[in-house]
């Protein structure tokens, strides 16, 4: 499983996961700060990762599209 750490998650608690041997990304390794929440669904979907975040919007944009993925 490929977790991408969205913007309020901490680099420290992508370090932990990593240290789990879980493969995390945070958001601002791939220069996506300033990313739009549709942008960050797709890329994530795009590249087959799982969206770790604080924000309901994600859920909304799924149910939305009616995509299971990025879950």
């Amino acid at each position: 499983m490929k977790l991408l750490a969205d913007m309020p998650i901490s680099p420290r608690t992508v370090d932990f996961l990593r240290n789990l041997r879980f493969g995390c990304s945070h958001l601002t390794e791939f220069k996506m700060e300033k990313a739009t929440d549709e942008e960050i669904v797709k890329f994530a979907k795009d590249n087959g990762y799982t969206i770790i975040t604080e924000d309901l919007n994600f859920g909304a944009i799924l149910a939305y599209t009616k995509e299971i993925a990025p879950s």
